[in-house]
């Protein structure tokens, strides 16, 4: 197992090199933001996108291990977070291209991939809990699709009547399809890791360490993802945001499935 440690650093100095190096490339300014902030979002977001896809890679050399049925839970897993890591490169990508006053930015477009990964996730750890005989509403995705609309309704009525967006005109607020859209992600995406902690209360001793990552790199991506509907709701104006650091948590995250990664090529020795 000690190349599957070796692998995980190796990942992540290959993550920071690409931050790194994220610092030598042009970019254009956005309004308000200061050019450091620029290059620290596109570090911290080529970074991210590195620990992602190596997360997958972990899952994807560890399936040789489980039988066909987990292995094809794992893969919609695997293949979550490939779309995860192509979704988190829009933004150096629009950011080098000065693409965000784009349609596909203004109109939400830019989420979908967000949604399509956060979909994928829950489908993987979905079918995980059938196998481990986990039933709730978190487990269907009927219960799911209820939960996630009424959250996306009580979220968007209550943001219109205790911060409606026109108090604060030329803040950057986003509203209407756009707004809706950044909400899926850390709605499915908390579903998602409640979900994983059902399933580490009923699975074997061996996949406790490894599920108990795996919930707490969900919950901290529900967390970090649930910036944007913030931010989207009271303005991209404010200092966390402009100065970068609003994708500091995402690289934290990005370290936890990681460490979930790993843990889960380390089973078969538990």
């Amino acid at each position: 197992m000690k190349s599957i440690t070796l692998t995980t650093f190796f990942i992540i100095i290959i993550g920071i090199i690409g931050a790194a190096l994220s610092f030598t490339l042009r970019t254009s300014v956005p309004l308000g933001w200061q050019l450091i902030a620029v290059h620290f979002s596109l570090a911290f977001s080529i970074m991210l996108a590195v620990y992602y896809i190596g997360t997958a890679f972990l899952f994807v050399f560890g399936l040789k291990k489980f039988k066909v049925t987990l292995k094809v839970a794992y893969g919609y897993i695997c293949f979550g977070l490939f779309i995860l890591a192509i979704a988190q490169l829009q933004l150096p990508v629009f950011q080098f291209l000065n693409l965000f006053s784009s349609e596909w930015v203004i109109s939400g477009g830019i989420q979908i991939p967000y949604i399509i990964a956060a979909v994928l996730l829950f489908e993987g750890v979905r079918r995980f809990s059938n196998l481990v005989k986990v039933n709730n509403i978190l487990s269907s995705w009927l219960g799911t699709a209820f939960i996630t609309i009424s959250c996306i309704l009580i979220i968007y009525i209550a943001r219109d009547i205790f911060y409606p967006y026109r108090i604060r005109p030329g803040a950057q607020i986003t509203t209407g399809f756009a707004f809706i859209a950044v909400l899926i992600f850390p709605i499915l995406c908390a579903i998602t890791s409640l979900l994983t902690l059902s399933i580490k209360q009923k699975a074997g001793a061996s996949y406790s360490n490894a599920l108990a990552w795996f919930f707490i790199a969900l919950v901290a991506s529900a967390f970090t993802e649930g910036q944007i509907p913030f931010f989207s709701a009271v303005g991209f104006d404010s200092g966390w945001v402009v100065k970068g650091w609003l994708s500091l948590p995402f690289v934290i995250s990005g370290l936890l499935f990681l460490k979930a990664g790993h843990a889960f090529n380390k089973i078969s020795i538990y």
